[in-house]
C-alpha cells in the first residue's frame, strides 16, 4: 500500500495532460471504492497523514514525505474515499493527524497539518466519532496549537448531535432504527 502511495504522489509531481490526469483519477476513484486496507486497518488516506509512513525501499523515503497533502488532495478529489474510515482501532484519518501532531512541529509540517485539516473538513469528517478509547481526535492531541485549529475548524450538524445523545443516553436504538442510522450513530 504504500507503494501504491508513493506512485500516488510520483505522479502528482509529474506534469501530465489533462486527459492523462483524468484517467488517473478514473483509476483511483476504483481503486478507492475497493477499500484496501493494510494489516492494522488502515486506507490509503490513513497513511497519507501519518508522519511515520515510510516504505521499505530508500529511494521511496528520500522522496516522499509523510503527512502528505498532495495525496490527501488527490485520495479525496477522485472520489471513492471514506474521510470516516475507522482502522482497527476505530481511528479516523483525523484521529491519526492529531495523535501524530504532538512531536516538536517546524512551521511547514503545521502548515502542512492545518491544510490537511481543512481537506479533511471539506471531504466530510465528522469532528465527532469516537476511537475505541472513546476519544475524539481533539482529544487525541496534547498539543494545543493543533486542539484550537481544530476546534476553530470544527462544525457539528444536527444528525451528530443527535447521534452523540441517543448514544450518551444509552438507548437500545439497534430495533428501532435503520441499520444505516445504526451505524452513522456508532460513529458518535
Amino acid at each position: 500500500m504504500v507503494a501504491l502511495l508513493y506512485t500516488l504522489l510520483s505522479f502528482i509531481r509529474d506534469e501530465i495532460e489533462e486527459k492523462e490526469k483524468e484517467e488517473y483519477y478514473q483509476l483511483m476513484h476504483k481503486f478507492n471504492r475497493l477499500n484496501f486496507r493494510t494489516n492494522n486497518g488502515s486506507t490509503l488516506l490513513h497513511l497519507a497523514v501519518v508522519p511515520n509512513t515510510f516504505p521499505n525501499e530508500y529511494y521511496i523515503e528520500r522522496n516522499c514525505k509523510f503527512p502528505s497533502l498532495s495525496a490527501v488532495q488527490v485520495l479525496i478529489e477522485c472520489g471513492g474515499i471514506d474521510v470516516n474510515a475507522l482502522d482497527f482501532n476505530r481511528n479516523t484519518p483525523l484521529h491519526l493527524l492529531a495523535i501524530h501532531s504532538c512531536g516538536v512541529l517546524n512551521d511547514e509540517t503545521l502548515t502542512t497539518i492545518k491544510l490537511i485539516v481543512k481537506k479533511l473538513n471539506e471531504g466530510g469528517c465528522h469532528w465527532d466519532c469516537i476511537n475505541s478509547a472513546g476519544k475524539t481526535a481533539i482529544e487525541c492531541t496534547s498539543s494545543g496549537f493543533i486542539q484550537k485549529f481544530i476546534a476553530n475548524q470544527m462544525t457539528l450538524n444536527l444528525k451528530c448531535i443527535a447521534a452523540k445523545i441517543v448514544k450518551k443516553s444509552k438507548i437500545n436504538y439497534y430495533q428501532s432504527l435503520s441499520k444505516t442510522l445504526c451505524d452513522f450513530t456508532e460513529l458518535h
